[in-house]
């Protein structure tokens, strides 16, 4: 619930053809609410039926970002967002803001949004088998429009490691995960 009242509810549809149980995939779907009124018309996130993961951050001007893993086959996922300037607003087109990843050890994506309306993204991602390269903690923000830049490797993640976000006071982010070491916490903003 955002600082003026605002909920929103993320959920995903199943795929036609019903739930799939070891590899669950949807449509995600959205409403929101004030403080006066009731849950709106769900909405679907458009040309989305492959979700596996869902996470939903409210935070600064109503802004807003759904993320999840768009998951084609078993293994491999794209870390997605789809991301609302304000309140009021639909939520735009989906995005990949990073590549497809292996997720058999790894969450899906986390997401936070920072009092300017920023949205940070971030993921856990395993190697691709026959890669050489490629694992670790990620992390993509965007403009306070939603354009989302290029990923940035915050460091090598322990395994089945997901990142947790959590929006601070103000205008940073911060990226908690477990990585080589112990708990390491990355800084955005």
């Amino acid at each position: 619930m955002s600082a003026g009242g605002e909920a929103i509810a993320a959920w995903r549809q199943p795929a036609p053809g019903g739930a799939d149980v070891q590899s669950p995939r949807g449509t995600p779907v959205v409403a929101s609410r004030t403080r006066i009124t009731r849950f709106g018309t769900p909405r679907a996130i458009a040309g989305v039926t492959d979700a596996a993961t869902l996470q939903l951050a409210l935070g600064g001007p109503g802004a807003a970002v759904l993320v999840f893993d768009r998951q084609a086959g078993d293994a491999p996922a794209t870390p997605t967002a789809a991301f609302r300037p304000g309140r009021g607003q639909p939520f735009g087109a989906p995005v990949a803001v990073g590549p497809a990843a292996f997720v058999a050890t790894t969450p899906g994506p986390s997401a936070a949004v920072d009092g300017r309306g920023v949205a940070t993204v971030s993921w856990g991602a395993g190697r691709q088998p026959g890669a050489a390269a490629g694992e670790g903690v990620y992390a993509a923000r965007s403009t306070a429009n939603g354009v989302f830049g290029a990923p940035q490797l915050l460091g090598t993640a322990g395994p089945g490691s997901a990142p947790t976000l959590a929006a601070a006071a103000g205008d940073a982010t911060l990226v908690a995960f477990t990585g080589a070491g112990g708990v390491r916490v990355a800084r955005a903003g």
